[in-house]
């Protein structure tokens, strides 16, 4: 039973590790927050996360 889905392995590795590599958001934040503020790293934060909840939402919908 097990060997019907050892061809996952690989797979989910790379999903794992592309999960847990840093992003163009994650950079983002991280230089705004170094060159000027907490607070404006924080409103591109709050930003980002509400984009993200927006598409979960929609794709959950059925309309992505």
């Amino acid at each position: 039973m097990l060997e019907q889905y050892l061809f996952l392995l690989p797979i989910a590795t790379l999903l794992l590790i592309g999960a847990m590599t840093p992003g163009p958001s994650f950079i983002l934040v991280a230089q705004t927050a170094i060159s000027k503020s907490r607070s404006e790293a924080m409103c591109i934060s709050i930003g980002l996360g509400l984009g993200a909840s927006k598409f979960a939402f929609i794709a959950s919908m059925g309309l992505i």
